[in-house]
Formats: structure tokens, sequence, C-alpha cells
């Protein structure tokens, strides 16, 4: 099972910091194929969820978006879009390095503009369900999603929420239904719980608080990448 580090900035500069943290913590060549190739960019609006995080800090001028250009990283780059609406900003989020781009299905007004648009114009194309809403709701979308993504939290957003067993269920609905679809779960995930959610047949893990809040997120994250390889 695949960690994926989900980080939640409010300056870009946090961003870089935060990936170069990452960059070598396994190196490609590891034994393990399980290794640290992602990390998730969590973009918050401040209203479809809670804090905002960069690029939001700068109110309506997105046009800093851009700087993703910036990231000079081996790493591929996942943008987690909790955003209202979504497809009305999509192409300035396309137009960066991100390989990709995941969108929640209770923001978008228009889910088949937005995945369609994705599935043409990134390398993977993502739909987010949050823990409330059944799986069921993909089924319209399977032709444009690479994977899906299962927030595992009741509350969005913020670093630190509790892990929501319940989510286990619609694990297994999916592995029932779509076997060969790949299955990441963002939210509350810890070295208490790593172990049962890689065992109920999850791909990946995307984990923010439990890295970046430790005193040492290198050692923590290798800690948990043992847990599971």
């Amino acid at each position: 099972m695949e960690i994926v580090p989900a980080i939640l900035a409010q300056e870009f500069e946090e961003i870089e910091e935060k990936v170069r943290m990452m960059e070598g913590v396994i190196p490609l060549s590891s034994k393990t194929t399980d290794v640290a190739q992602w990390v998730s960019l969590d973009i918050v609006d401040g209203e479809f969820a809670k804090p905002t995080s960069w690029p939001y800090t700068y109110g309506d001028n997105l046009d800093v978006v851009s700087r993703l250009k910036e990231l000079d990283t081996s790493l591929n780059i996942e943008l987690h879009l909790m955003v209202k609406n979504p497809e009305h900003d999509l192409d300035r989020f396309i137009d960066t390095p991100a390989k990709r781009i995941l969108v929640h299905y209770e923001a978008a007004d228009n889910h088949d503009q937005a995945l369609a648009l994705l599935d043409m114009s990134t390398e993977e194309c993502g739909l987010v369900l949050n823990l409330d809403t059944p799986v069921l709701a993909i089924e319209p979308y399977l032709q444009y999603l690479d994977f899906i993504q299962l927030m595992s939290i009741a509350q969005i957003g913020s670093y630190g929420a509790p892990f929501e067993e319940r989510v286990l269920g619609k694990v297994a609905e999916l592995r029932k239904h779509h076997p060969k679809l790949r299955i990441q779960l963002d939210g509350g995930v810890n070295e208490k719980n790593i172990a049962k959610i890689k065992a109920a047949g999850v791909h990946s893990v995307a984990i923010g608080s439990a890295i970046f809040k430790t005193d040492d997120p290198v050692v923590t994250f290798n800690k948990l990448q043992d847990m599971v390889s």
C-alpha cells in the first residue's frame, strides 16, 4: 500500500519545504514497490471546506496557482481540490505540473464537465466521496475515473480529525462491485489503524497530520511505510 503525504499549507513556501522534505525519504531504488512517488496538496477554498489553504489564502487571485510550475521535484503531484464548483477554475489547476487532480462529488454542479475535462487533460482523474455519500454516486462517471478517494473523516479540510471505521464498509462495497478500481483513503490515518486499512484492500492512503504534525516527519513516514511494506 502506498503512502501519499498530504500537505495543507497557507503559503507556497511551505509547500516547497514539505515537498523537499519528502523527496528523499525512500529512494526510488528501494526494494519495496510502495515508495513515496506522490505528494498530495490539499487545496481548500474556505467555502466548500475549511480552513482556507493556499492558493485561496490570496482570495480570488488564482493567478498564484501558476507558482506550482516552480516546484522542481522528482515526485508526482496530486491536487485534492476541496473547492466549490471546481469546474469553474479547473483550467488553472490543469495548467500545472500536477499529474493527478481530484474533485469532490459533493462540490461540483456539472460532474460530467469536470471529470471529462480532467480525463482528457491529466494523467489521472479521481473523484472524492465524503463519508456520508454512498458509493453508488460514482456509477454514472466510471468511464472518466482512474481511481476513487474515500474520505475517512466526518469533517473534511482540517488536520487531525478522527478516523471513521465505517468507511471500511464502503471500501468493501467498492471492491465487490468494482474490483479493478483503485481506492485511496484520506483522513485520520495513523499507525494505530494503517494495518487494518491495508487489510481492507485499500491501494493508497493520504496522510497529513500523522506525518507533518510530529516531531520528525521523515522518521514518522518511514515508520508508517515499514508497517505496510
